[in-house]
């Protein structure tokens, strides 16, 4: 196992680049050995490699959200070192959910702009960006997958084309 929680201590998250079956594996290893914050680690990198080979964002989003609603949660008991590594996980799944947002706003945003260079109605455009936002972002408030600063730039991708 290339990292795993000894006497206690909590384990540094695994480096993403590997087949997801790899963190599975490790993930399961971990578990027959009760430790169950390894587990947690390896199961959030498997979910974020499945996000990475995701064709869509809903799919993609499907994998971010598991992630946090099913491993990025901690189990009692929980201390401040826990509670701690636990958020270090959610930060982790917002940070590349919010890295691929942005990434596909980006490439929408060009798109945007050509068709804008091509003279196409303007209103044509703000209606495929609502909807292309609204489909990314959400309605209302920040979802939990994505941190305040990856948010905020996206609204303003969002904004341009209001």
């Amino acid at each position: 196992m290339e990292t795993e929680a000894i006497n206690g201590e909590l384990p540094t998250l695994p480096e993403l680049g590997r087949e997801d079956t790899y963190y599975g594996k490790v993930a399961h290893k971990a578990e027959k050995k009760g430790d169950l914050h390894t587990r947690a680690a390896y199961k959030v990198a498997q979910y974020l490699t499945l996000a990475q080979g995701a064709a869509t964002w809903p799919d993609k989003l499907k994998y971010y959200r598991h992630a946090l609603e099913n491993h990025a949660k901690p189990r009692p008991p929980i201390d401040e070192n826990v509670w701690a590594f636990y958020e270090q996980l959610k930060e982790w799944v917002r940070q590349e959910a919010g890295a691929e947002a942005l990434r596909i706003a980006r490439l929408e945003d060009h798109v945007y702009i050509e068709r804008t260079g091509r003279n196409e109605m303007r209103f044509r455009i703000v209606s495929d960006a609502a909807r292309f936002f609204r489909d990314l972002l959400g309605v209302g408030e920040r979802p939990d997958w994505f941190n305040e600063h990856d948010f905020n730039l996206l609204r303003q991708f969002q904004l341009k084309w209001a």
